[in-house]
Parts: C-alpha cells; sequence; structure tokens
C-alpha cells in the first residue's frame, strides 16, 4: 500500500500513438520532446488564446496547456489525435483549419512540407497570429537521422534559412538552437534542433514589408499559379521569389515588361 495520500485523485494515464511508440523503442526522445514543450509553455506563459498546430498525439502539449489560458491543439492524423490523453484545459480537433489566435506554435510539422508549399503554410500561420513558434530538427543533424525520419523530413533547414524564410512574414525572428534538452544560442551547424520565434506578424498587424496584399494571398496566388500551370501542362516558375519577381515588374512597367520564359 502506497504511504503518499492522493485525496481520492487517482488517474489512469496513458501515452498516446506516439509518444508510446517512442517510450517503447528509443525513451529518451520522449524526454526530448517534452523539453520542447516545456520551452514552449515558459516562451508562451500568460497568453490567453494559443493554438498548435500539428499537434500529433498532443502528450506534450500538456506543458503548455499548464501556462497559457485556452490552448487548442489541431492535427490532419485523426487516429493520432483520438489516441491523445485528453486534457481539460485542451480542445482537440482534427482539421487542417487555421484560427486567429493570440500566438501559434508547430513542433516539427514543417520539414514534413515541401519547402514551396511550406512557405504558403507559414504565410497562413501569420496571418492568424502575430506571434508564432517553429521548432524543427536542422538540416545538419539529417546526417545522423534514422532512415525513417530522412524519408519523412523533405524540408529540413538550416537555422539561417528558417530565419529568412520566417523574416518574409515578421518584423522580429529571434533564433534558438537545442540539443538534447539544452536550448541554447550555440552555434547552429552543431544543433539537433532549431527554433524560430517570429514577433509582430505583417500581415496579421495590418502591414507587409511587399505592399498590398498580404505575404499570406501573394503566396497562395503564386501556389494557384503553380497549380494551373502544371494542370493545363504549361511551365510554370521554379519559386515564389521567381515568380514575384516576374509580378513586379508587370506590376511597375505593364506597358514595356515582356513576360520571360519561366526557369
Amino acid at each position: 500500500m502506497s504511504n503518499h495520500n492522493f485525496n481520492g485523485e487517482t488517474y489512469d494515464e496513458r501515452l498516446g500513438l506516439m509518444s508510446s511508440f517512442r517510450w517503447r523503442h528509443d525513451p529518451k526522445t520522449v524526454l526530448f520532446m517534452l523539453s520542447r514543450y516545456k520551452w514552449v509553455s515558459a516562451m508562451l506563459a500568460g497568453y490567453n488564446n494559443v493554438l498548435e498546430v500539428g499537434c500529433g498525439d498532443a502528450f506534450g502539449s500538456h506543458l503548455v496547456a499548464q501556462t497559457v489560458g485556452y490552448l487548442k491543439c489541431i492535427d490532419i492524423d485523426r487516429e493520432m489525435i483520438s489516441s491523445a490523453n485528453k486534457h481539460p484545459k485542451i480542445t482537440y480537433e482534427c482539421t487542417n483549419e487555421i484560427t486567429t489566435a493570440d500566438a501559434i506554435y508547430a513542433l516539427d510539422v514543417i520539414e514534413h512540407i515541401p519547402h514551396e508549399e511550406s512557405k504558403l503554410w507559414l504565410a497562413e500561420l501569420a496571418s492568424k497570429a502575430p506571434l508564432v513558434i517553429i521548432g524543427m530538427p536542422s538540416l545538419e543533424s539529417q546526417e545522423y537521422a534514422s532512415p525513417l525520419s530522412k524519408a519523412n523530413h523533405v524540408n529540413c533547414m538550416s537555422a539561417p534559412d528558417l530565419k529568412a524564410m520566417m523574416k518574409e512574414h515578421f518584423s522580429h525572428v529571434f533564433m534558438f538552437s537545442q540539443n538534447d534538452e539544452m536550448v541554447h544560442t550555440g552555434f547552429h551547424k552543431l544543433a539537433h534542433y532549431v527554433w524560430a520565434i517570429g514577433v509582430r506578424s505583417m500581415a496579421y498587424d495590418g502591414t507587409t514589408n511587399r505592399g498590398n496584399p498580404t505575404n499570406y494571398e501573394l503566396h497562395k496566388e503564386f501556389m494557384d499559379h503553380s497549380i494551373s500551370s502544371q494542370e493545363s501542362g504549361q511551365q510554370s516558375y521554379a519559386n515564389y521569389d521567381d515568380w514575384y519577381e516576374n509580378e513586379k515588374k508587370k506590376k511597375t512597367a505593364p506597358n514595356t515588361y515582356v513576360n520571360p520564359e519561366p526557369k
């Protein structure tokens, strides 16, 4: 019999699908995962309305729920989110709809999204919250990643590249590195994990670094152009920057500009 007095409060807690798999096969990775959520919980402490995008089984989300007023966790994997050990302060939803929040965070998500699509995805996050936190395995870490991770990580970036993408949408971007449980500001190429905090979203507060429309609308226009070109069998621009420069030239000199061959 236990000598601890729980005042009648006993719980049948369990891990979700991903966390239980990690715990069985490589328990230390659960510690790494929880340390990331603990760091987010400290960064967002006191925020009233927070959204987590790509929560998986949301096991680590309990740490964030402890420090914020309201937390909504979303994921497109119904089986994964259904396995979550439900927390009374968290709302769970199987969806990819990004809703407005005081802050949004996404851990281990962007590396699974093809690069050009990730630009549109990040632009949408920035249009829905003034502060966004992104965490992902570094490009440099992939040399040591498992075959399964390498197969699923299609968009790992180095810290400077992630910062450059974030600067498209935020006035201020703060970068951090992480090794095991330690978050630091050390040399990013030696980091297994990289963090970006975007503050003062230029789309959210009504301004933008590229004029009107917002970056999200521009990226969506580019994606629509790419999809339309693929469906019609026409050439499309290789990336957003090439397309944007072309569109800018057409608008600034519409009578003299000749549309070049896309790359």
